[in-house]
């Protein structure tokens, strides 16, 4: 965050491992990690973050139906202690890739996508009932695969009003997007 500071950038992406969080379905958060993360923020109030909510724990990932809320009480217990440093979320990252954060437990990409954009609209709500000033970022997609069939198949089941933001990454020159 120093170097940061010292470049003058007014924003900040940082990640924070859910899987790392939190241990099991039925444990308590743990904060050492994320404490870590946040202090740095507070120690720089002048850089505005986007925090990123990444890696699915696998115990999480073993229900499809189950997914949604629990990784919108991660999200929640993340904005509940620490919102007053976080302006903006990701909403987990190139989820549209083989376990680049998102598990791979799904028999299709419709399906996964579905469940994306399940688990997106449920973190979203939870997260705006407690502070509806968050900017609310899709996962940035791949432009590996088929990203363009994954975004169609995620907005049929994610109402507009569940995101601020389409996360995209064109990172080559395959022409998607």
């Amino acid at each position: 965050w120093r170097d940061a500071s010292e470049l003058g950038a007014s924003w900040i992406r940082a990640e924070v491992r859910w899987d790392w969080i939190q241990a099991g379905p039925n444990s308590a958060f743990d904060e050492k990690y994320a404490d870590k993360v946040f202090e740095h923020a507070a120690a720089h109030p002048e850089i505005r973050l986007m925090l990123l909510l990444n890696h699915v724990p696998t115990w999480a990932a073993r229900d499809h139906d189950l997914l949604p809320g629990r990784a919108a009480a991660a999200a929640a217990w993340l904005i509940r202690r620490y919102g007053q440093h976080v302006r903006a979320l990701e909403v987990f990252n190139e989820v549209n890739l083989v376990n680049f954060g998102w598990p791979d437990t799904w028999a299709t990409p419709k399906e996964s996508a579905t469940t994306y954009g399940k688990t997106l609209a449920a973190v979203s709500s939870a997260i705006r009932e407690i502070d509806r000033k968050v900017f609310v970022v899709s996962a940035g997609l791949s432009d590996q695969g088929d990203p363009e069939s994954f975004v169609r198949w995620m907005v049929r089941t994610t109402p507009s009003q569940c995101f601020d933001a389409l996360g995209l990454h064109p990172y080559s020159q395959s022409g998607k997007f």
